[in-house]
């Protein structure tokens, strides 16, 4: 034994030989750590290359951007509507303590970098290959939220998370974070309140403060315990934690119709509830107190008690951020700016009272269902000075503003600015001049054109066929432009009077405003706008000038315009306008005559069968639309309804009511009676490119009175004129071509009402009695039956022509009624009631039941 020990003792000295091999191997892991140091503090240079300058001002929110109304009044403040900054000292301790429960709950003792979490975080982050983890103290995301993650609506760029990129970006963060706190160039006071001040908090709602009045109605200094924890929860996924998105997943692009946001909420707000009680920033009873409360209960409602401006006049101000972003391409919410716009407050609030139905207006809707919009504006400059976005919520911020927002059918209100306004353009037309109203078959006979009630009237002047608005003259006009100039060139033109359209969105029922041809209320107006103008177009808007805060040239608006139509095409297409209100007609822009000139044009749409699974009658109307204008200003209004459903439709005693015609003729009123600098009893200035024209009515081209032929006045290009002088009648007549006639009736239709049948026997004319057959045939031989006047003839005829044709009426065998009657026009024959009559003449027999 002894033996043994002796020699464990000699090992000493191999002791030493493995102590220096040892010292040597030490030797080498420190130089190589001083190696992998340096390399390090190399690397780490390099990410730090471009690390921005800290700027202590960046972290804070920006100044409001002011926007004014056109007499200098404030009208909001961008930046206290969406973001009202609060000091820390107005934040109650439970919304504090529920911030750093969950965001950093050592954040009042590390010097902007917690070493113990960020370990834990970057090893989770190493296992999944993503720097997308938590491990960010309060002051990192404040210094992300201000450099690398920047919320600017669509411009708006997320922080790097992931690769070199997510590790270059988190490195700088800790830097400037520490920068920040050690160098105590801000408290930590000012740097939680600064970052609790600039989160998102769902929608378009910045900062605490308002989101305090957007979710429960309150100043974030009285939020209580379960309302701090909902809100320090929702910063997480504003979206996803957002319990009003309840109410628009069903109709938003963008949210999950699947998700209950309600349900996400409530557990949010637990989770954070449970953090504060593990952090112990809470007793027992007051998670358990403040967990049974209910979201729901919570809530205040956005549209009755958040006002994002504090005043009426939300649905402007939502048209005016827009076009700012529009026109400048920044966003004003983070952009410094002041903005002077066209609203007039008086016109402003009158179109405000007009929706709400006030009882001076002597306006009412038809049902709650009924919307509407509203534009006002000043043909001279484009200036909008009011605007009506809708019934009901017109306070809460960035709601569907129908008269920017809305792509309707306009109808009928199309055809001055497309169908005529072209014709004389391009065509070079008298306003006397004359076109056939008649059926007409689009492509060959695919669709068939037909006016309101299937009445046709045979030749008719432009003025005629615009104040009554008879859809197939507008289509045979816009037939005659496209055969003239092409489709491409009438979008091309429709696109440079303030639509959007696509060359392929084109077809001919443009031309009553039907099919594709959809266009905002606010396109409508500034496309009328361009015919009391001179021709020229200026694009709609609200903002006169913007002055921007950091030396930025100011953005002035274009009150000058394009020129789009010559002088004498607006002319005319205006003078026609002013023909459908003082021409003698009979319909609904009468209510518009007054003692001044007023030019208009309505129109109409309706569901066609579209509308039968809800119960909506065949053709019911759907909506109205009215532009009314005086030398200076535009008024547009629809009415319709939003989305087909039970109800949304106006009964045809509802539209007779005319309220499109009321809400115009009131705004026109009120336009007398509030502006200044305005006179409406000038009629337009006739341009000197107008001249008058007397030809023969009918004839075309146009002949030169002669041989008693019946004449019109109209007015037309002097250019055009003396390029293209009237002509001897014998050269239309030398044109005509030639038609041969049967010498009989060739259709018979009959009807049955009561005790009297009426019979209309068809024959073709081209006599001196001015009626003439006007039936159109498709392709398919389908005859759709006309009779109208004929102001010229329209061929040269050749035959024999009948006036009068045997007519017998009988009852079983008997003759009830046996003469000679004319053709070509309705006889009525009475016979008993609750029989059927058999009509028979020449030869061609039909039943009355």
């Amino acid at each position: 034994m002894q033996s043994k020990g002796k020699k464990r003792r000699r090992i000493r000295p191999r002791a030493k030989i493995g102590t220096t091999i040892c010292a040597f191997i030490v030797s080498l892991l420190l130089l190589f750590g001083v190696c992998v140091v340096i390399a390090g503090l190399a690397f780490s240079n390099k990410l730090l290359a471009n690390k921005p300058d800290l700027v202590v001002e960046d972290l804070k929110a920006p100044d409001s951007t002011i926007i004014y109304d056109s007499e200098g009044n404030v009208l909001t403040e961008l930046g206290l509507y969406l973001r009202e900054n609060i000091e820390y000292k107005d934040m109650p301790n439970c919304l504090i303590d529920a911030f750093l429960a969950v965001e950093d709950s050592r954040f009042f003792e590390h010097p902007g970098f917690d070493v113990p979490r960020f370990t834990k975080a970057i090893i989770e982050n190493l296992k999944s290959g993503s720097f997308a983890q938590g491990g960010s103290t309060i002051t990192m995301q404040l210094i992300k939220n201000t450099y690398f993650s920047i919320d600017d609506g669509e411009n708006s760029t997320l922080a790097a998370s992931e690769g070199m990129s997510g590790v270059q970006r988190k490195l700088q963060e800790i830097v400037l974070a520490l920068q920040l706190d050690l160098n105590k160039e801000m408290s930590k006071q000012e740097i939680i309140a600064s970052y609790i001040n600039k989160v998102n908090f769902g929608d378009n709602i910045r900062g605490v403060e308002k989101a305090s009045e957007y979710y429960f109605g309150k100043s974030a200094s009285e939020l209580n315990l379960a309302e701090s924890a909902f809100l320090a929860g929702i910063i997480n996924a504003p979206t996803t934690y957002n319990p009003y998105n309840n109410m628009y997943k069903n109709y938003s692009d963008y949210l999950d119709p699947e998700s209950d946001y309600l349900v996400n909420a409530q557990n949010r707000k637990d989770e954070v509830l449970y953090l504060m009680h593990y952090h112990g920033y809470i007793t027992d009873t007051e998670y358990e107190l403040a967990k049974s409360v209910r979201v729901e209960n919570l809530l205040s409602g956005i549209s009755v008690n958040f006002e994002e401006t504090n005043s009426d006049y939300q649905q402007y101000i939502d048209v005016v951020i827009n076009e700012i972003i529009e026109a400048t391409g920044l966003n004003p919410y983070s952009n410094s700016m002041k903005v002077y716009t066209n609203m007039e407050p008086k016109m402003q609030d009158i179109v405000n009272d007009i929706q709400n139905e006030e009882e001076y207006t002597g306006i009412s809707f038809t049902s709650d269902l009924e919307q509407d919009a509203i534009v006002i504006l000043n043909n001279q400059t484009g200036a909008v000075i009011a605007i009506g976005g809708g019934r009901g919520d017109v306070e809460s911020s960035r709601m569907f503003n129908r008269a920017t927002d809305s792509y309707i059918n306009p109808g009928s209100s199309i055809k001055p600015v497309l169908d005529y306004a072209l014709a004389f353009e391009k065509l070079k037309w008298s306003t006397g001049h004359v076109i056939t109203d008649q059926p007409v078959w689009l492509y060959g006979g695919d669709i068939l054109i037909q006016n309101s009630e299937n009445k046709y009237f045979g030749d008719v002047t432009l003025t005629q066929a615009l104040a009554d608005s008879l859809n197939t003259c507008a289509v045979k006009t816009l037939v005659a432009v496209v055969d003239e100039i092409g489709e491409d060139a009438c979008i091309d033109y429709l696109n440079s009077i303030g639509f959007d359209f696509d060359y392929e969105d084109f077809d001919l029922q443009f031309a009553i405003g039907g099919h594709n041809c959809l266009v905002t209320p606010m396109q409508l107006a500034g496309a009328h706008a361009t015919l009391i103008n001179d021709g020229m177009y200026i694009k709609p808007h609200t903002i006169e000038h913007i002055e921007f805060i950091g030396g930025k040239e100011d953005y002035v608006a274009d009150t000058e315009g394009t020129r789009v139509l010559s002088s004498s095409a607006a002319f005319q297409t205006a003078y026609l306008e002013y023909t459908n209100i003082y021409g003698g007609y009979s319909n609904s822009m009468s209510i518009l005559k007054r003692d001044y000139p007023v030019y208009a044009k309505t129109g109409t749409s309706d569901y066609g069968d579209a509308g039968k699974p809800y119960g909506i009658p065949y053709g019911a109307r759907k909506s109205g639309t009215l532009v009314a204008q005086t030398n200076k200003y535009t008024v547009c209004t629809w009415l319709g309804f939003d989305k087909l459903e039970e109800g949304a439709y106006f009964t045809s005693s509802e539209y007779d009511q005319n309220t499109k015609g009321k809400i115009c003729k009131f705004l026109l009123d009120q336009l007398d009676e509030n502006e200044t600098d305005y006179n409406p009893s000038e009629f337009i200035k006739t341009p000197d490119t107008i001249t008058q024209v007397t030809h023969i009515l009918g004839a075309y081209p146009y002949a030169y009175p002669s041989g008693g032929y019946e004449t019109i006045t109209g007015y037309i290009d002097e250019e055009y004129l003396e390029n293209n002088p009237l002509v001897d009648v014998s050269e239309v007549y030398a044109r005509l071509e030639t038609k041969y006639v049967s010498g009989n009736i060739e259709s018979l239709d009959v009807s049955r009402s009561g005790n009297v049948v009426s019979i209309l026997a068809y024959a073709p004319f081209g006599r001196s009695d001015g009626v003439e057959d006007f039936s159109a045939v498709n392709y398919e031989g389908k005859v759709a039956s006309a009779i109208g006047r004929s102001y010229f003839p329209h061929y040269n005829y050749v035959g024999d022509f009948i006036s009068t044709a045997q007519c017998t009426v009988s009852i079983g065998d008997n003759v009830v009624s046996n003469s000679e009657i004319p053709v070509n026009q309705t006889v009525n024959i009475a016979i008993p009631e609750d029989t059927s009559a058999t009509v028979c003449v020449n030869g061609y027999c039909a039943i009355a039941y």
